[in-house]
């Protein structure tokens, strides 16, 4: 009974070790990038909350100045 031992060559030792590295570098990665794309959308859903509440101050501010005139000229046409 023999055993064969083969020693491991620098060479071997460095594509293990990327080939171990590479994949949680990757993951790593991926994992900023949920993470980044989770606050981004969350702040995306404030800003357009935001925009929202806007539009509709001006859309009201913009119903109240129309009825405003409307009564103005139902005046001017009773008079």
């Amino acid at each position: 009974m023999t055993k064969s031992t083969t020693k491991l060559t620098p060479k071997v030792i460095v594509l293990a070790s990327l080939g171990i590295v590479i994949p949680l570098f990757i993951l790593s990665i991926s994992f900023l990038a949920v993470k980044s794309d989770a606050k981004n959308q969350q702040k995306y859903a404030q800003q357009r909350a935001e925009m929202d509440e806007r539009i509709n101050e001006k859309l009201k501010a913009k119903q109240i100045q129309l009825d405003v005139e409307a009564a103005s000229e139902a005046n001017l046409k009773s008079q």
